[in-house]
């Protein structure tokens, strides 16, 4: 199993982020796992004159006190329950703070709060969100307002958990943390495959290839049946007997497909792989992952294979 010591909480008081605190010391709780919660302080813009390095004012002590004081009233319910929470106030550009604390914890997981589906958020996502789940050390798990509450002491984290496989190096390694956290749960694990369907406005595009004969309900077919064998085959030795998999082949947009199927399990997670290594692979982040993140009604874990992106 992949084991968790350290986890990150970026923290800015939000609805989004108590609800993402919520899930980060939930998971600090089951795993004996150290928590810290982080808030960056952006500052007030200093005189554009002074130049880039003085682009914020520091933060007083005075008010820092207040920070470490307003985290420690956050974290205080938690604490109680067991959970090993530090509070750590960063000053800066909110990524690189982020990046620079998780490197330094040696954290195993952060946990971000979103907004969510609203018009602001796809800025959020964009800017800071985005740049986080390509550039992190390590896993991230995404929390909306919207999301499902943490899961109560003394119950597994996720007990129902989606996998979306293309089969690439990145949905591999998603694949083994969600069969890690399933092994945790002994819980149910749908591990799902999208064919994106060729819509019936491309049929006279295929007559201009001179392909109106193709068989292409067929070829669908035979598509789905590979998906179902590789997915079968995806699944370790003996990982029947304790996380009970249930394969899945959908056919459609990924992103729709991914939150349907989520939905319909009522899922706690969705674990996602993504390659972060490239200009292509930013724009393949964008057009399914971003989706899942925005409008998934569970927690999603975003996994990274291959160097961080810059």
């Amino acid at each position: 199993m992949i084991a968790i010591r350290s986890i990150l909480c970026p923290f800015d008081g939000s609805g989004f982020s108590r609800r993402a605190l919520e899930h980060a010391a939930a998971l600090g709780r089951w795993h004996g796992a150290k928590v810290t919660l982080l808030h960056v302080f952006t500052g007030v813009p200093a005189d554009p004159q002074d130049g880039p390095a003085a682009w914020f004012t520091p933060l007083e002590p005075q008010e820092r006190k207040k920070i470490v004081a307003w985290l420690a009233d956050a974290a205080a319910p938690f604490q109680a329950a067991g959970v090993v929470i530090e509070a750590q106030v960063a000053e800066g550009r909110p990524i690189p703070e982020i990046l620079r604390v998780a490197k330094e914890t040696e954290a195993g997981l952060i946990v971000l709060g979103t907004h969510g589906r609203t018009g602001f958020d796809r800025l959020l996502l964009g800017s800071v969100t985005e740049r986080i789940l390509r550039q992190a050390p390590c896993p991230v798990l995404t929390v909306t307002a919207r999301a499902v509450p943490a899961y109560r002491a003394g119950r597994p984290p996720f007990e129902r958990i989606v996998c979306p496989v293309d089969f690439s190096p990145a949905s591999t390694r998603a694949l083994e943390h969600a069969l890690s956290l399933a092994q945790e749960s002994y819980g149910r694990m749908t591990l799902m495959h999208a064919l994106e369907q060729v819509p019936p406005d491309d049929a006279g595009t295929l007559a201009h290839f001179e392909m109106a004969r193709f068989d292409m309900a067929g070829f669908q077919e035979a598509l789905e049946k590979s998906a179902r064998t590789r997915l079968q085959e995806a699944i370790p030795e003996g990982a029947r007997d304790w996380c009970r998999p249930e394969i899945l082949v959908a056919r459609g947009r990924a992103w729709r497909a991914i939150l349907q199927a989520a939905e319909e399990r009522d899922a706690d997670l969705i674990v996602l792989g993504v390659h972060g290594r490239n200009p292509i692979d930013m724009t393949l982040f964008g057009s399914t992952t971003q989706h899942v993140v925005r409008a998934a009604r569970c927690p999603v874990l975003v996994t990274r294979s291959g160097p961080p992106a810059i």
